[in-house]
């Protein structure tokens, strides 16, 4: 009987309720982050068009798959990881703009090693955008 319960022990990696990655609720994990600053790396403006001042880079913050992002301007947003595997995951934000228009963020974001991209679409209710950039991570 010892024996059994030292072998359940082992396989279930000794503690039980230790997480080693994020998961997205389906047993999928991510063993890095996609905590990062968004930019575009060539300099120019992050969010092509805006009713708001120009958003020039997003700062990511990742807890599991929930996740919150200040722009440069100093507004918060909040959402999820979806679709989440191995190195990518698919992320939704909502927010506003510092005119006060709603802001609902769709983009994907793909890692390979301590970079990541982000590139999806900026939506407010009278218009549309692309949204991209790149970030230093923590490694996949």
């Amino acid at each position: 009987m010892f024996a059994l319960l030292l072998f359940v022990f082992v396989a279930c990696g000794g503690f039980l309720g230790c997480e080693t990655g994020y998961t997205n609720g389906t047993g999928v994990g991510l063993a890095g982050s996609f905590t990062g600053l968004y930019a575009n790396p060539t300099g120019g403006v992050r969010v092509a068009s805006s009713t708001g001042t120009f958003v020039s880079y997003l700062q990511l913050t990742q807890s599991g798959t929930d996740v919150n992002a200040v722009d440069n301007n100093g507004i918060p947003f909040q959402g999820t990881l979806n679709a989440v595997n191995s190195t990518s995951a698919t992320l939704t934000l909502q927010g506003k703009t510092t005119a006060g228009a709603a802001v609902s963020i769709t983009a994907s974001l793909t890692a390979s090693g301590s970079s990541a991209i982000m590139s999806g679409t900026w939506t407010e209710p009278t218009l549309s955008s692309p949204i991209y950039g790149t970030a230093s991570i923590t490694p996949f």
